[in-house]
C-alpha cells in the first residue's frame, strides 16, 4: 500500500522503485498514486499502471475502484446511500476483502466487490481509534484545564474564576 499522500510525496522516489521494480501487488487511492507519478489526470494513472504489468488497485472514493493489470481494466462502483460516519481503516478493509478474493482465485470483479463490501461496512461505524483518541483529548483537555491550569493561571481555576484548594506537594 502507498500508505498516504505525505508518505508517497515525502519518499516520492523510493515508493516509485517499489511499485515499478519491487511489488506485485500495490494498493493505493487516486491521490496517491497521481502525486506519485505527477498525472495530469485520471488516463495518466491508467497508462502509467499498463505499462508497469503489474497489479494496481486504486480506490476513488464515490467513483469507485479499478484493478489494473497489464492491459486489463475492471471497474466497480462505489456502494450508494451510505451513512458515511467515519473513513479510518477503509483502505485497510477494503484491500482485506480483495485479497480474500484474489488468494481464493475469485475473478478481479469479485474480489473488487468483496473490497468494496467490506470498506462500505466499516464507514459506517466510528471506529474504535477515533472513540479512543476522542477520549484522550477529552482526559487531556480536562487535565490540562483544571490540574495544569492551576499552575499556568496563578492558582485560579479559569473555568470558575475562584482560587483552586491549597495543593500540598
Amino acid at each position: 500500500s502507498l500508505s498516504d499522500l505525505f508518505c508517497v510525496e515525502r519518499h516520492k522516489s523510493h515508493f516509485l522503485d517499489m511499485v515499478k521494480n519491487r511489488l506485485d501487488i500495490t494498493f493505493c487511492n487516486e491521490q496517491e498514486i497521481s502525486s506519485l507519478i505527477d498525472a495530469k489526470d485520471f488516463n495518466d494513472v491508467v497508462s502509467f499502471c499498463k505499462n508497469n504489468k503489474r497489479l494496481i488497485i486504486i480506490t476513488r472514493g464515490e467513483k469507485g475502484s479499478v484493478v489494473i493489470n497489464n492491459n486489463d481494466i475492471v471497474e466497480c462502483e462505489s456502494k450508494k446511500n451510505l451513512d458515511i460516519k467515519d473513513l479510518t481503516g477503509a483502505g485497510d478493509l477494503f484491500a482485506a476483502g480483495f485479497l480474500h478474493g484474489y488468494i481464493n482465485n475469485l475473478p478481479l470483479q469479485e474480489s473488487l466487490e468483496l473490497g468494496t463490501d467490506m470498506s462500505s461496512k466499516i464507514i459506517q461505524k466510528i471506529s474504535l481509534i477515533r472513540i479512543f483518541l476522542g477520549a484522550l483529548s477529552v482526559s487531556f483537555c480536562h487535565w490540562l484545564i483544571s490540574d495544569f491550569g492551576y499552575f499556568l493561571s496563578g492558582g485560579i481555576n479559569i473555568l470558575t474564576g475562584e482560587p483552586f484548594p491549597s495543593i500540598m506537594v
